[in-house]
C-alpha cells in the first residue's frame, strides 16, 4: 500500500506537470508573437523615415505625403485621385490638427515634388517632415484601443 500511494503521489505531480507546462507554452509563444509584431513594426518604421529623408528626386517628400493621404484614409476620408485638389479641401475640412496654410503649403510643396525637376530645398523637407510629425502625433491622441492598435502594429504608421 505504501508504494502505491507514492506512485499515486509522482502520477499527480506529472500531471500536473504537464498541464502547467502547456499553459507555459501557450504564454511562452504568445509573447513570441508579440515580440515579432513589435520587431516587425519597428523595421517598418525605420524602413519608412529613411524614405522620408531621401531627397533624391524629391521622392522623401512625395513619401511623407503619401503617407498623410494614407493615415486620411484611415481615419475615414473618401477619395479617388491623390493628386485631386478636391482632396486636399477635404483635408482640411477633416482635419483639423493643421491649419489650412500648413495644408495648402503640404499640397503645393508635394505637387511640386511630384512633378517638378527642380530639387526640393533642405528646409522645406525638414518643414514638411514636422508637420507630418505633429499631424501623426494628434492623429495618434485621438485613436483609442483597438485603432490605434491597429494603426501601430498592422498598419505600420
Amino acid at each position: 500500500l505504501a508504494g502505491e500511494s507514492e506512485e499515486a503521489d509522482g502520477s499527480k505531480e506529472t500531471a500536473g506537470f504537464k498541464e502547467n507546462g502547456w499553459i507555459l507554452g501557450v504564454i511562452l509563444l504568445l509573447l513570441c508573437i508579440c515580440l515579432s509584431a513589435v520587431i516587425q513594426q519597428k523595421i517598418r518604421r525605420q524602413k519608412k523615415l529613411y524614405l522620408f529623408r531621401v531627397r533624391t528626386d524629391n521622392r522623401g517628400i512625395a513619401a511623407i505625403y503619401n503617407e498623410i493621404y494614407e493615415i486620411c484614409i484611415f481615419r475615414g476620408m473618401k477619395c479617388d485621385d491623390q493628386s485631386d485638389h478636391k482632396n486636399i479641401l477635404q483635408m482640411k475640412e477633416r482635419f483639423p490638427q493643421l491649419t489650412e496654410e500648413e495644408w495648402e503649403w503640404m499640397y503645393e510643396c508635394a505637387i511640386r515634388a511630384a512633378f517638378s525637376s527642380e530639387k526640393t530645398e533642405r528646409k522645406d523637407q525638414k518643414k514638411f517632415l514636422e508637420l507630418y510629425r505633429k499631424f501623426r502625433k494628434r492623429i495618434l491622441q485621438e485613436l483609442k484601443g483597438r485603432e490605434k492598435f491597429w494603426f501601430l502594429f498592422v498598419k505600420a504608421m
